[in-house]
């Protein structure tokens, strides 16, 4: 029976599709209060609207070849492409007061005017585009399910800055962990280190080292195309 199930575990091309492919659309709107000016000169004007963004992320997974003595491990392939669309506000602002009643003296020998102030973004939206492109190749536990880690560059753009970037995305299910795990979670533990750099038109650079924690609500540890969106 042994030789038989050792027989059999060797030819099974394990728990994985050959290749996947998945897509993912989020839609968000909200209402912005700024201030801008009007035809009369110095004079600014309270404005309010809708503004929207969205975000679209298409990822490729596939698994070739078995690796490891036990041949029960696979090389795996992933691609994503994610587009992020939103009106983001100015960084400059602006502060208008509108008369609120009075207020009364400490010594009560008299009442001043009060007015009310508030803070707000000053100029119209800036809309944006930014888009994120990824290759990783890692290797992935065939049968068990247990892990799989990947390795790759990444390249994000926008109208303003490019970032080069290299991650190492590490996937554990916490059903399979060691030793006996009783917790109310099922899902997958997902950490990634990123090291990144970015250069602004204008010649400004940044290097950036960053290490992400998450949990994913999901069973398996195919990628799926909404893990991605916003990224």
């Amino acid at each position: 029976m042994a030789i038989y199930s050792d027989k059999v575990k060797s030819d099974l091309a394990g728990i994985y599709p050959a290749a996947t492919i998945s897509a993912a659309y989020a839609f968000g709107e909200d209402r912005l209060e700024f201030l801008g000016a009007t035809p009369v000169p110095g004079v600014l004007q309270k404005e309010s609207l809708f503004r929207s963004g969205h975000d679209v992320a298409v990822a490729f997974f596939a698994v070739a070849g078995k690796v490891g003595a036990a041949k029960t491990k696979g090389v795996t392939l992933e691609l994503t492409a994610t587009s992020h669309s939103a009106a983001n506000v100015q960084t400059d602002s602006a502060e208008y007061c509108v008369p609120s009643g009075s207020v009364q003296r400490p010594d009560g020998s008299a009442a001043d005017p009060a007015e009310v102030c508030k803070t707000v973004p000053l100029g119209p939206l800036k809309h944006s585009i930014k888009y994120r492109f990824a290759a990783l190749a890692g290797i992935v536990d065939r049968f068990g399910d247990d892990w799989r880690v990947a390795i790759g560059p990444t390249l994000a753009t926008d109208a303003s800055t490019t970032e080069w970037g290299i991650e190492m995305p590490f996937y554990a299910s916490l059903l399979t962990l060691p030793g006996s795990y009783t917790g109310e979670y099922k899902g997958i533990l997902r950490v990634v280190p990123r090291a990144q750099w970015s250069r602004k038109d204008g010649g400004a650079s940044e290097y950036r080292f960053t290490l992400a924690l998450e949990l994913l609500s999901q069973r398996s540890l195919i990628p799926r195309a909404a893990d991605f969106l916003q990224q």
